[in-house]
């Protein structure tokens, strides 16, 4: 048996010990790598999903000027 494969047996012993389940090569917990499994497979989802947002208030923001510029009378005060 090599030494590197005998490192991560002696890593799983170790983790053994913990609360949580350690992925003994990258040394991650199970929820993490699930985590980073579902990032990776919805990234594109999660972009689009955000730029809707990010363009949502924009508008939402620029109708409301709208709407008040346009209950208020126009005054010459400031011309």
């Amino acid at each position: 048996m090599l030494a590197a494969e005998a490192a991560p047996a002696a890593e799983e012993k170790q983790a053994g010990g913990l609360s949580y389940a350690v992925n003994p090569r990258l040394n991650i917990s199970s929820t993490e790598r699930r985590l980073r499994e579902f990032w990776s497979g919805h990234r594109a989802t999660m972009g689009v999903a955000a730029s809707v947002a990010v363009l949502a208030v924009f508008c939402t923001l620029l109708g409301l000027d709208l709407w008040r510029s346009a209950q208020t009378g126009h005054s010459m005060a400031g011309y």
